[in-house]
């Protein structure tokens, strides 16, 4: 994992508040974005910081 994927994912917040504010975009485009080179890997470091997938968290808090 690169600095810029381990800033991000330290706090999940900023990672955290792209998967669930930008609707408009795919997960993966939502990855990419912030560095990942893999959706995979993306997936497994959010779930690390987080508990949940990026998938069930956008579920969670898409609608409050």
């Amino acid at each position: 994992m690169g600095c810029l994927q381990s800033e991000l994912l330290r706090s999940s917040s900023p990672v955290a508040d792209r998967v669930e504010g930008h609707q408009h975009l795919l997960i993966k485009q939502v990855a990419f974005e912030c560095g990942f080179r893999s959706f995979a890997a993306f997936a497994a470091a959010f779930h690390r910081s987080t508990g949940r997938s990026p998938q069930e968290f956008r579920s969670a808090n898409c609608c409050r």
